[in-house]
């Protein structure tokens, strides 16, 4: 059990040939809000990018956004 724990909290790297370094990186958020029209002119003046504005049925809209200088989506819901 202590060579496990030691593997796991080691800062040295691994030289397990099959271990692949992973980009990670935050891609998509999603924000549920109440007022769906309110959220999108807040995040509007806020500068941020409308890329799509969904809506499903009556009662169910998704907001696509960007910050600015980001790669990230916002859908708020």
């Amino acid at each position: 059990m202590a060579t496990l724990r030691h593997e796991i909290r080691s800062s040295e790297p691994t030289s397990d040939a099959t271990a692949a370094r992973v980009d990670l990186r935050l891609e998509v958020v999603v924000i549920p809000v109440s007022d769906v029209d309110r959220a999108k002119q807040f995040y509007q003046r806020l500068g941020w990018r409308l890329d799509a504005e969904f809506a499903v049925g009556d009662d169910f809209r998704i907001l696509q956004f960007t910050p600015p200088g980001s790669g990230v989506l916002d859908h708020l819901r």
